[in-house]
């Protein structure tokens, strides 16, 4: 689905060195992950921060990305950047 496309074109901005690309791609999957496959039924209100914790990630993990999200596009970054959207992924669909 579009997690795949996105995350596909994230890894090839990011092997095409199109850093700036990538960062946008990735807050592209982000938004796309909480706005459209995280269940509806499970949302008590807007607050992003209640979402992760509700998915068991570890806080420290999410506010490290959330830092690197705003940040300068960094390669270092962009791998953990890309893992903790795997790893957010994979936590929805665990639900």
């Amino acid at each position: 689905g579009e997690f795949s496309t996105l995350m596909h074109s994230m890894e090839e901005q990011i092997a095409d060195k199109k850093y700036t690309d990538a960062m946008d791609t990735a807050r592209n999957v982000y938004a796309h992950l909480l706005t459209q496959l995280y269940p509806k039924q499970d949302i008590l209100n807007g607050n992003e921060a209640l979402k992760i914790f509700a998915l068991d990630i570890k806080f420290r993990r999410f506010l490290r990305f959330k830092r690197l999200l705003d940040s300068a596009p960094d390669p270092q970054n962009l791998l953990f950047i890309h893992h903790f959207l795997c790893d957010l992924y994979l936590s929805l669909k665990e639900l």
